[in-house]
């Protein structure tokens, strides 16, 4: 009987052996378990699964800025006094002529343009790539995480505007001698006129605000997806007693493992999804890291 078994184990090891040169369907040994061997499996490309998680930032809802204030000018009063007659003799001939008076002395007129603000433009994507299998592909796709809260920034400093204010003038007729007369002495007839003067200049006073910042939680992605080189059987349509202890397994685990069709793309895709679970990993191939978690009896004749 040992001989017997020693002959049945001989059998099976030159059956691996050929199986590793040629390739081919796994086979049970003498214990039932699936055996694989070297020419079973192939390198082939997974995908991760991205690595979501929160972060706390801070966030501008008001930037720094300079605030302007303008204080006005202050104005007085003078008083002027304008001949319009001159001293004269009697019987002095005179003619008119127009004059200019200053009412009011020249000034500027200060206003403040108030800084305006915008939010910030953001560089950074807020994609993240994902990877799922479908009809038996392996499937990129691109998902946009929440939008960030806008951070606001300065885009145009306050400033001041001004306008200048010219001298107020009036035009007053005013007699100038042409011959004087030979005559009694004649006093000179005057006005006086009320003139605004410019007291205090107008002034303009700066003052720094800080910043108003908010706390927010966002989405940010820790661990994008990658691609993977990864071990997996190459050819599952071939292994139909593993397929078939695949099947099991998932059951048990109350995991769908799709028709029982063979290696249909709907039975790649139930697979698929069942060994993202467990693995993390997303490829349309059966992987040998799901094998060894779904077949603990798997028997492997490389490591």
């Amino acid at each position: 009987m040992r001989l017997a078994g020693t002959l049945v184990a001989l059998a099976l090891i030159c059956i691996a052996g050929l199986q590793s040169l040629v390739g081919g369907a796994a086979v049970s040994d003498a214990e039932g378990r699936i055996v694989l061997t070297a020419g079973d499996l192939c390198a082939v490309e997974a995908a991760t699964m991205p690595v979501l998680a929160k972060e706390q930032r801070a966030f501008t809802v008001t930037p720094a800025y300079k605030e302007l204030t303008v204080t006005p000018a202050r104005f007085g009063t003078r008083t002027d006094v304008v001949t319009v007659v001159p001293a004269h003799r009697e019987g002095a001939t005179f003619f008119d002529e127009a004059k200019r008076v200053v009412i009011s002395e020249p000034t500027r007129r200060l206003r403040v343009i108030e800084p305006s603000f915008g939010p910030a433009l953001v560089v950074a994507s807020r994609d993240v790539t994902r990877y799922r299998v479908e009809g038996g592909i392996l499937i990129e796709e691109s998902e946009a995480l929440p939008p960030l809260p806008d951070t606001m920034v300065v885009t145009q400093e306050a400033r001041i505007q001004a306008v200048r204010v010219n001298a107020g003038l009036r035009m007053l007729d005013v007699q100038v001698i042409d011959t004087d007369g030979t005559g009694d002495p004649v006093p000179a007839e005057t006005v006086e006129i009320d003139v605004r003067t410019v007291e205090t200049k107008p002034a303009v006073e700066s003052r720094s605000v800080p910043a108003v910042t908010e706390m927010a939680m966002v989405d940010i992605v820790e661990m994008p997806a990658t691609i993977v080189e990864v071990e997996a059987v190459c050819d599952p349509a071939k292994h139909g007693a593993l397929l078939a202890r695949v099947r099991e397994a998932l059951t048990a685990k109350g995991l769908a493992p799709g028709p029982d069709d063979g290696w249909t793309p709907a039975t790649v895709d139930a697979i698929a999804a069942a060994q993202t679970g467990e693995t993390g990993l997303v490829s349309p191939h059966l992987l040998l890291e799901s094998l060894r978690i779904w077949l603990p009896d798997l028997a492997l004749s490389v490591s």
